[in-house]
């Protein structure tokens, strides 16, 4: 009784360290660096632009049309200074330069293979040029951010939800095996009557049962 109850302390002991050290120190810095914009660059020229690289365009364009620019300048003044963006801004900008209105350039532009946070911010740019608010704009980059933001929360929440799922079902097999090394009474049931070899097959079924489950249920609210 005092080997089980001691097998039961360590087990407990393991899944603590892992869940307020371990985790947080290996997980988050993971998820940031995911997240990073500068990390997302590097990931080649196919990579669509980070969303954080598209606020602040829009937020630049914002200022240039509150110092009396239309939106069509404003995008062509900045756009320089957001070398990331060419693939998107390179397009419109020429189209600008050679007489269409903003509007109309994006609608030459858009591609189907735009990101849900380009078409956003070009959404956003056709509007601004239609009313000449740079309200409309500044509304844009703040609706990229709160998006980024609530992608990093459940990037992180899935993350963890995957460190919980891994530990949940070794904990499990880890006190058992330790229970058998320090409990001779235990390691015979289980081993050489029927009884515990039907307890095991049974526990080890619904344990992968388990392990499927969540894994599906974690799988579907992954970003």
């Amino acid at each position: 009784m005092i080997a089980v109850a001691g097998a039961l302390a360590v087990g407990l002991a393991v899944f603590v360290v892992i869940t307020t050290h371990i985790e947080p120190r290996v997980l988050r810095p993971a998820v940031r660096r995911r997240l990073d914009p500068q990390h997302t660059a590097t990931q080649g020229d196919a990579t669509p632009p980070h969303p954080l690289e598209l606020a602040a365009l829009l937020e630049a364009v914002a200022r240039a049309m509150q110092s009396g620019s239309s939106a069509s300048h404003a995008l062509i003044h900045v756009a320089d200074s957001h070398a990331a963006l060419t693939p998107f801004t390179e397009p419109i900008v020429l189209r600008c330069m050679n007489g269409l209105s903003l509007t109309h350039a994006i609608d030459e532009a858009w591609s189907a293979t735009w990101s849900t946070e380009v078409q956003h911010a070009a959404r956003a740019l056709a509007l601004a040029s239609l009313n000449n608010s740079h309200a409309v704009v500044l509304h844009g980059a703040t609706l990229i951010r709160e998006r980024v933001t609530l992608l990093e929360e459940r990037t992180t929440r899935s993350a963890q939800a995957q460190s919980s799922l891994r530990i949940l079902t070794l904990s499990p097999l880890i006190v058992a095996a330790l229970i058998m090394l320090m409990s001779a009474n235990a390691r015979q049931f289980i081993v050489t009557t029927t009884t515990g070899l039907a307890c095991t097959a049974i526990g080890l079924g619904l344990h992968v049962v388990g392990r499927r489950w969540m894994h599906t249920l974690i799988a579907r609210a992954a970003p």
